[in-house]
This record gives C-alpha cells, structure tokens and sequence, in this order.
C-alpha cells in the first residue's frame, strides 16, 4: 500500500482535496468514485514509485521473454538492412526509422491483442520482430527489447527510443505510462490503436482532396513554363518582323520569356532558397504560431481545419479520461496532441484555469469567449458529461460528429475547388492567347486597310 494525494470534484464542482492509501493510482480513483467524487490529480505523497501492472506481471516471463527476444536478435541483425546494423555496432545515434502510419496503427493493435492473450511483453515484441516486414520496424523493436531487459519499464523504453528516432508521439507515450501506472495497458493500447486509426483515416482524405487542385496547378504552372521557353521565343521572331509597337501584354510575355530562358540558373535557386527557408521559417517557433493561426482563417479550408481540431479534441481527451488520466493530466496531454498551436494554447489556459477551481464547462466556455475556437455545442456536452459523469462517453460521441463533418466537408471540398481552379486555368490561357495573337489579329487588320 501507498499514500497518495489527491485533487477531487463532487457533482456541484467544488473542489476537495486529501491522502488516500491504496495500492495504485486505480485504486484511489475507485475509492474516490465510490464517494461519489471525480478525480482530478492523482500524485505520490511521498517518494516512491508506481510498480507497472503489466511488468510486475510480466517478471515471470522474463526469463523466457529474455531468451526469445536474443533468440530474435540475430534473426533481427540477418533480416535488418546493412546500414542501419552498422549503425548499431559503431554505436551511432539510430536514424530516423520509416514507419508508416498504418504499420504503427497494426504494431499497436497487434500488441494488444497479444497482450489481452496473456504473452509476456518480451515475448511479444520478439513475434512482432519475426513477423515484421520492414527493417526499421525490427530494429527499433529490437532497441526497445533491449531496454526494456534493462530494468526499465515500457513507457520509458518508449521514450528512450523517441528521443532518438521520434518513433512515437508524446501523446502516444503518455497514455502507455497511465496505462502501465493503472494496469491497463491492454485497454489503453486498444484505445490508442482507434486513435491512430482515426488520425491516418482524415489524414488520408485531406490528401484525396488535395491531390486533383494540386494536380492541376501543377499542370498550369508546368504548360506556362513549357509555353515560355519554346513558343513564345518562336513567336518572338515572327513579331520582330512586324516593325510596329506589340501589345502591352505581348511585350509582357516576351519579358517574361527572356527572363525565364536567361535566368533559369537563378530561378532554380531562388526557388530552391524559399523553399528551404519557408521550412526552416514554419519549424521556428514564431512561424509556426502565425501559420496555425493562418489555416485556421483560411478561406473554404479552415472550417476543415477548426473542425479537425475539435475532433482531436474530443477524441483524445476521451481517450485519456477512458484510461484512467486525471482531469488536469488529460488536458496537458490532449494539448500536446491537438495538432495546432492556437488550441493548444488555449487547452493549456482551460488546464490552469481546472487547477485554480474552475469546472471544466467554465474554463472552455471563458476559453471560447476569448478565442471563439469551442463551439456551444462543445461547451454544452463538457457541461452535461461533468453533471452526469459520462464525459468521455459524450465527448467520444461528440469527436465522432466532428470527424462525421470533415469527412463530408473534405468529400466536398473538390467540388468547391472547382470553379476556382476552372477561372485560374481559364485566366491563364487567355493571357497567353491574347499576348500571342493581338499582334496577328492588328497585322491581319492593318493589311486588310
């Protein structure tokens, strides 16, 4: 048994604070909610440490998980691609491994699955390394494997290996470790898989939206290059012969011509530079605050991006209230997870004003006033889950609304694009017929007089 402290919430939000002695973290939420109260910390009261539910219980197999997984080992170093074993034997940091988001999504939900059967952790990430098809996968599995025989628990194997790759989320690790804390990390890795699932699938439409307007100005932007660099100097020789004043815009697109066919070199790095330092401008910190607030004001797209947001809102903090994470935890967590500044910042306002007293209703709604990101029906779910205590469930609910309405809105998101993409490529080709044929259309006149 331990003594831990606690932060708790009755039915009417006041707030109420004490010692518990339980045997976890689990423990004192049961008692707390045998009184009829909401946790909303959980923290030691004296030094000391949480044992994990799943390591204790997987010490048994440690011996047979260790030997399977140096059994894999060598399987691991055969089947790994040669780069990334020299790496390891010359001791150098891991590269960044190439995992797509489907394969984390299955590596998650196979280790589920494995686990709620009852294998030893050990053991686990061995079968997941024999069966894996790519090598990265393999090797940061068997880095992890490693770690973990160190003495270390799962979570923290995790993160060594982020801290070197980047391999998972913070948001990913977080709820392994309330996983662990609470012995639940079956259940939490089942939620996580869903989330992941969740995450790659609007991923996924945002890119089948996008592909046909990118293809197309793609091919706009490729026919002007292709039309001043071969037919317009053709032409060039043709209006030369006219001995006459061209056109405003014919002498445009000549200028335009001789500038692109001369100074192609400097174009080339020009464009190069603005690329590389619009990267490196949206990783500052300053860049990337502006443009998330940008996307957000964007025309036709950022409603799809507020209500991105909001999913992963909801979503994920459900998701962290399921798993047992105390309030002021969860909304740390869910800030870290949200995929935009602007409501990460604001989250992280709503999580201190929860730890000044606040309900949870009143800090979105003084957070929405300011901001106009929470929506009422937001603010009105957050408001009745707190009463009824089902928060997770109605926020889940609500996220499935939200992720409803961007799959419509992408699916509709090419149609809208349409028109304007019609009148660009409509402009496009009219400059440039009028900029080659008014010097004709004159000559044919002036011959006609």
């Amino acid at each position: 048994m331990q003594r831990f402290a606690y932060k708790s919430r009755d039915d009417s939000g006041a707030l109420s604070s004490g010692e518990l002695d339980a045997d976890n973290r689990s423990g004192v939420a049961a008692q707390l909610r045998a009184r009829g109260l909401t946790a909303v910390s959980i923290t030691l009261a004296a030094a000391g440490s949480v044992a994990s539910g799943l390591f204790v219980g997987a010490a048994a197999g440690t011996a047979a998980g260790t030997h399977a997984a140096s059994a894999g080992s060598s399987e691991v170093r055969r089947q790994a691609d040669v780069g990334a074993w020299l790496r390891a034997q010359l001791g150098l940091a891991p590269a960044a491994p190439r995992v797509s988001d489907v394969e984390l999504q299955l590596l998650t939900r196979e280790l589920y699955a494995m686990l709620k059967a009852g294998v030893p952790i050990m053991r686990a990430l061995g079968i997941l390394m024999d069966s894996s098809a790519n090598a990265d996968v393999r090797m940061a599995l068997q880095r992890i494997s490693n770690t973990l025989g160190s003495g270390v628990d799962f979570a923290s194997a995790l993160d060594k290996e982020t801290q070197a790759t980047g391999l998972f989320s913070p948001y990913y690790i977080s709820i392994v470790r309330i996983g662990e804390t609470t012995g639940r990390l079956e259940e939490c890795l089942l939620r996580l898989s869903k989330h992941l699932q969740f995450l790659r699938a609007t991923k996924e439409q945002l890119l089948a939206a996008i592909r046909y307007p990118t293809f197309v100005i793609l091919a706009a932007v490729a026919a002007v290059v292709v039309i001043n660099i071969f037919v317009i100097p053709q032409f060039e020789k043709v209006f030369s012969s006219l001995h006459t004043e061209l056109p405003l815009l014919t002498r445009i697109l000549l200028g335009m011509s001789k500038f692109i066919t001369t100074m192609w070199p400097l174009l080339l790095v020009g464009t190069a530079a603005t690329v590389w330092g619009t990267k490196k401008w949206l990783k500052s910190a300053s860049g990337a605050a502006l443009w998330d607030r940008w996307k957000l004001k964007l025309p036709i797209a950022g409603d799809i991006v507020n209500r991105t947001c909001l999913a992963r809102f909801c979503v994920s903090f459900s998701v962290a209230l399921r798993s047992g994470v105390p309030l002021t935890q969860a909304l740390a967590i869910v800030a870290d997870n949200v995929g935009n500044l602007v409501y990460s910042h604001h989250i992280h306002a709503m999580r201190e004003r929860v730890e000044r007293g606040e309900s949870v209703k009143q800090a979105a709604a003084s957070e929405g006033k300011l901001s106009g990101i929470f929506p009422n029906s937001l603010i009105q779910v957050i408001a009745v889950g707190e009463e009824t205590g089902a928060l997770a469930e109605l926020l889940e609910e609500l996220g499935s609304h939200f992720q409803s309405e961007v799959e419509y809105e992408l699916s509709r998101l090419t149609a809208r694009l349409e028109p304007i993409l019609i009148s660009l490529l409509g402009g496009v080709v009219l400059v440039l017929a009028l900029g080659v044929f008014l010097p004709m259309w004159e000559l044919g006149r002036a011959s006609i007089k």
